[in-house]
Parts: structure tokens; sequence; C-alpha cells
């Protein structure tokens, strides 16, 4: 049953920016192909990155880095964090990129 709560969640994150991205695409009529579409979302399997809500898990998770396990939809995640914990459909809104600490020494 868990599993079906977090598929219809991320299916309804999914709808609600498919909806905005509808609104941004009427109201924004350029047809440059250059232009990078922010609402389709950014997010990969296998990338680092950083909480930025300071609401999630009581604001335990704030600033805490992980790794993308999956993308359930565009713009909806499942995390594995650094310390063990996995969070599941997170929003692309409430993570950044992070870069690796190998490459913040160097």
């Amino acid at each position: 049953i868990k599993d079906i709560e977090i598929i219809d969640k991320a299916q309804r994150i999914y709808e609600k920016e498919a909806k905005s991205e509808e609104e941004y695409d009427n109201d924004n009529n350029n047809d440059n192909e250059m232009e990078i579409d922010f609402l389709s979302g950014l997010l990969r399997s296998n990338i680092r990155v950083r909480i930025i809500d300071k609401n999630l898990k009581n604001g335990k998770l704030y600033m805490k880095k992980g790794v993308v396990v999956d993308v359930l939809c565009p713009g909806v995640a499942s995390v594995k964090m650094d310390d063990g914990i996995f969070c599941e459909a997170l929003e692309e809104k409430n993570l950044q990129t992070a870069v690796p600490k190998e490459l913040e020494e160097k």
C-alpha cells in the first residue's frame, strides 16, 4: 500500500507540474529551440543532491546530502541520504545539486 501511495503522490506532483508547464507555454509563446525548459525536470539518477527544504522531516534533513536513486516522474525523485535514510517522492524544488567532496577539496 505504501508503494501505491508514493506512486499516487508522484503522479499528483507530475500532473501539477504539467499543468504549470502548460500555463507557462501559453504565457510565453517563444519558439527559441535553445531555451531550456526548467519545468521539465533536471533530476537524473546517481547525482548528488542536498535537501534545501527546512520543513522536511521537521528540519532533520536540511542541508544533508544524498544520491538520487530513482526519478519517479519529472521533478520527483527518491533519494538515499549519506546517513542511510531513504527519502521517497521528494520534489525537485526541495533539492539542490551538490558537488562531491573530492571536487570541493581540489
